[in-house]
């Protein structure tokens, strides 16, 4: 079966809306996930870092990383993730991240 790019994104705006059992399997998927590659980053990020990620999700990691890189970029499919990962930005006062819907 194949999904049209506006089938993918209502995927996962869809996901992302739910809360739950999916939430929290996603939420535990994302723990280990910062906690390997925010070691793993750490060795060769530096205040001139400029870091892009894509599929980007909440920017969870983003929000571990930026007090110690230049600056980041975060694109994800999901509108509805984008909004809650830029509202996470505003609310902790990260000003040097950035995201976008790709």
């Amino acid at each position: 079966m194949k999904n049209t790019a506006h089938e993918l994104k209502q995927d996962w705006d869809q996901a992302w809306a739910q809360r739950g059992l999916m939430t929290l399997i996603v939420n535990t998927g994302r723990r280990f996930y910062n906690l390997f590659f925010k070691r793993l980053l750490f060795r060769y990020a530096d205040s001139n870092t400029k870091m892009i990620e894509l599929g980007s999700g909440t920017s969870s990691l983003a929000f571990l990383l930026a007090k110690n890189i230049h600056s980041y970029h975060g694109t994800d499919i999901s509108p509805a993730i984008v909004e809650l990962a830029r509202k996470g930005a505003h609310t902790t006062g990260i000003h040097n991240i950035t995201f976008s819907i790709g």
